[in-house]
């Protein structure tokens, strides 16, 4: 029954209709307060609707419920670097490091927040750490390439900048 009732509150979100979604999340949630799908489903609508600060709220909640699952850290640092709240982003981002060391997009979350705080040598070390690890998106190539050109290591940023182009 809940399934269903979920999958309906699934349907009436993607159709658009946000306050029948949230009225059947609700009475879910009345059944059952710590149903993680049903949060999950707020929070997505959340980050949907860009309100980053219900998003960044319901991660949280969610991650402290379920700390063994490191995507969850992983997605409130994400939101909360886009509100510009480096320290949390900053902590949680190295919490979903604890348990995924290898997840490349983690390390350049950590340089972009490094970048953002003139931070250049820790910026260009997870830039670093993130190609070694196999991600080769452009605006990585980007951030390494005013973080190298920032510490006036023009050659190493030009090449960072053509890797871009790229």
């Amino acid at each position: 029954d809940l399934q269903a009732r979920l999958e309906n509150a699934r349907q009436l979100f993607d159709v658009g209709d946000v306050e029948g979604g949230r009225e059947v999340i609700g009475a879910i949630l009345d059944l059952r307060p710590h149903h993680v799908p049903a949060h999950l489903m707020l929070v997505l609508d959340a980050e949907a609707r860009d309100d980053p600060w219900v998003a960044l709220a319901g991660y949280r909640r969610l991650a402290e419920w379920l700390p063994e699952i490191p995507t969850l850290q992983a997605r409130a640092a994400r939101v909360a670097h886009m509100l510009e709240a480096e320290e949390l982003a900053t902590c949680l981002a190295n919490r979903a490091l604890q348990t995924m060391p290898e997840e490349p997009s983690l390390h350049y979350l950590l340089a972009a927040i490094h970048s953002e705080a003139g931070e250049w040598e820790a910026s260009s070390e997870a830039c670093r750490k993130a190609i070694e690890l196999g991600m080769e998106e452009a605006p990585l190539y980007l951030t390494l390439g005013r973080v190298e050109f920032e510490q006036m290591h023009i050659g190493e940023s030009i090449a960072a900048y053509a890797k871009a182009v790229e």
